[in-house]
């Protein structure tokens, strides 16, 4: 399951205006967090990076943290606290996957401001399956925050084109896992647009239990 947790993988980017972040994470494949900004006036570009993946590899960076770092660390802190530590997610920024970027035109942009400028009232939809879910971040005057799993609420239709435009963009793959695949109707009533994506075991170690194995 893709998770791609901000205080590990996201970066800084220096320009006149951060617009707008949108993080993916999928159910089938890594997650992959988006930004928007204005790097000139009246210029924009689109920067991404994915989670590292599989989760064999995230380990062996924190154990390359620990050896670094044996002396410093507090053998006594529990491993929750020391999960989510400031300095771990230093480290684990600095080692993130590479930033990618692309220039935005007038027509992605269009699809950008839609969202900026969307009245949203409700900051977070739970529906559908679980572990696939968007989280959008807005800059202005304040911050706004909002998430939804699988199902994209249908109060927030302008997240559908971003969604799907930024996909396209990063020619991100498997396609399937990030594609938008329902709608949630203000009725209680989940729409599919797509069917859901088959799962991957890409990266994956399955170990058969004995009794379920045969001769």
């Amino acid at each position: 399951m893709g998770e791609y947790r901000e205080d590990w993988f996201s970066f800084y980017v220096k320009s006149l205006r951060h617009i707008l972040d949108l993080s993916i994470s999928p159910a089938f494949a890594k997650g992959v967090g988006f930004q928007v900004h204005e790097t000139e006036p009246n210029s924009f570009r689109l920067f991404w990076n994915y989670e590292l993946r599989p989760v064999s590899e995230q380990w062996n960076l924190i154990k390359r943290y620990v050896e670094l770092n044996k002396d410093k660390i507090d053998l006594k802190m529990p491993l929750s606290e020391f999960y989510f530590s400031a300095e771990l997610a230093d480290f684990m920024r600095k080692n993130a996957p590479p930033i990618q970027s692309v220039d935005l035109n007038a027509d992605d942009m269009n699809l950008v401001n839609a969202v900026v400028n969307a009245n949203w009232r409700d900051e977070k939809y739970r529906c559908g399956l679980d572990g696939h879910h968007y989280d959008i971040k807005i800059y202005g005057a304040q911050v706004r925050k909002f998430k939804c799993w699988r199902e994209i609420p249908n109060a927030w239709q302008e997240l559908i084109p971003l969604v799907e435009r930024l996909i396209d963009i990063a020619k991100l793959k498997p396609r399937d896992c990030y594609e938008v695949h329902g709608v949630w109707g203000a009725d209680g009533v989940s729409r599919r647009l797509k069917p859901l994506p088959p799962p991957s075991t890409a990266g994956m170690i399955i170990e058969i239990p004995d009794w379920l194995k045969r001769p």
